[in-house]
């Protein structure tokens, strides 16, 4: 869910808003912006019985007039109940959150399995449960919430928006 979509407009480059209106900015109905992945290579920085981190190293087409980037990511199983899982963003909106957003699926690796899912990016009332979750099973991350592991549901709730979640929905071209 995107908030203060509105005040976004005066801070985005008139190539970003594509000829939309300040009006037609507002409605948060923008399209997407997708970074010109030329290659994506990862390298798997650690694994544990319930957690992976990777090192994703992501080249622009040429020409694309941007600069390779590495970003990590750590991937944990927060709920597996009713076959759910779900991609938390600890750090904010950081480059792979970006990425996922505007491709919409990701390529998940572990060891030598290997899988292409969709993903759902969900509002603050999803969003909460696992970010509570996650901020217990990972405490690395507390410094980066203002709730923590004792804090209500409506806590995590109001800081959603600066920590995203996707829910994997199932398999990708």
């Amino acid at each position: 869910m995107r908030e203060h979509v509105g005040q976004s407009y005066a801070l985005a480059h008139p190539k970003l808003r594509q000829g939309l209106s300040r009006e037609e900015w507002g409605t948060g109905e923008i399209p997407v912006q997708y970074y010109p992945v030329d290659a994506a290579r990862w390298r798997l920085d650690f694994q544990y019985a319930d957690e992976l981190g990777l090192a994703v190293y992501v080249v622009p087409r040429r020409g694309a007039d941007l600069r390779p980037m590495v970003f990590d990511m750590s991937m944990k199983p927060v709920d597996a109940t009713g076959g759910r899982r779900w991609l938390v963003a600890p750090y904010g909106d950081v480059a792979w959150v970006k990425n996922a957003r505007a491709a919409g699926r990701v390529t998940l690796a572990r060891g030598r399995r290997v899988e292409r899912v969709a993903l759902a990016e969900v509002g603050p009332e999803e969003s909460a449960p696992v970010l509570r979750r996650y901020v217990t099973e990972v405490p690395i991350t507390r410094p980066y919430f203002d709730a923590g592991p004792a804090s209500d549901l409506a806590a995590f709730r109001a800081e959603a928006h600066r920590h995203p979640v996707f829910r994997v929905v199932g398999s990708a071209p």
